[in-house]
Protein backbone atom coordinates (compact mmCIF):
# COMPACT_ATOMS: atom_id res chain seq x y z
CA UNK A 1 0.00 0.00 0.00
CA UNK A 2 1.47 3.36 -0.97
CA UNK A 3 0.89 6.83 0.43
CA UNK A 4 -1.66 7.77 -2.26
CA UNK A 5 -3.83 4.77 -1.40
CA UNK A 6 -3.70 5.63 2.30
CA UNK A 7 -4.73 9.23 1.60
CA UNK A 8 -7.56 8.06 -0.66
CA UNK A 9 -8.85 5.61 1.94
CA UNK A 10 -8.75 8.26 4.67
CA UNK A 11 -10.62 10.74 2.46
CA UNK A 12 -13.30 8.16 1.67
CA UNK A 13 -13.70 7.28 5.34
CA UNK A 14 -14.01 10.96 6.24
CA UNK A 15 -16.73 11.33 3.60
CA UNK A 16 -18.62 8.30 4.86
CA UNK A 17 -18.39 9.54 8.44
CA UNK A 18 -19.60 13.01 7.38
CA UNK A 19 -22.56 11.49 5.52
CA UNK A 20 -23.50 9.37 8.54
CA UNK A 21 -23.13 12.27 11.00
CA UNK A 22 -25.31 14.49 8.79
CA UNK A 23 -28.08 11.93 8.38
CA UNK A 24 -27.52 11.18 4.69
CA UNK A 25 -26.87 7.52 5.39
CA UNK A 26 -27.71 5.31 8.33
CA UNK A 27 -26.00 2.10 7.31
CA UNK A 28 -27.32 -1.40 7.08
CA UNK A 29 -30.05 -2.76 9.32
CA UNK A 30 -27.53 -3.40 12.08
CA UNK A 31 -26.03 0.12 11.77
CA UNK A 32 -22.82 -0.95 10.04
CA UNK A 33 -21.54 0.88 6.97
CA UNK A 34 -20.42 -1.04 3.88
CA UNK A 35 -18.89 1.53 1.48
CA UNK A 36 -17.84 -1.22 -0.93
CA UNK A 37 -21.34 -2.70 -1.04
CA UNK A 38 -23.93 -2.10 -3.72
CA UNK A 39 -26.79 0.39 -3.49
CA UNK A 40 -30.15 0.23 -5.20
CA UNK A 41 -31.47 3.13 -7.26
CA UNK A 42 -33.95 3.86 -4.47
CA UNK A 43 -31.15 4.04 -1.89
CA UNK A 44 -29.07 6.37 -4.07
CA UNK A 45 -32.13 8.56 -4.74
CA UNK A 46 -32.81 8.78 -0.99
CA UNK A 47 -29.20 9.80 -0.29
CA UNK A 48 -29.30 12.48 -3.00
CA UNK A 49 -32.64 13.78 -1.70
CA UNK A 50 -31.28 14.01 1.84
CA UNK A 51 -28.15 15.77 0.58
CA UNK A 52 -30.18 18.37 -1.33
CA UNK A 53 -32.51 18.90 1.64
CA UNK A 54 -29.53 19.22 3.98
CA UNK A 55 -27.98 21.99 1.85
CA UNK A 56 -31.07 24.22 1.86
Amino acid sequence: MNRAIVVTVLALLAGVNWAKENGLISGMGDGTINPQGEATRAQVAAIIQRFVSNRQ
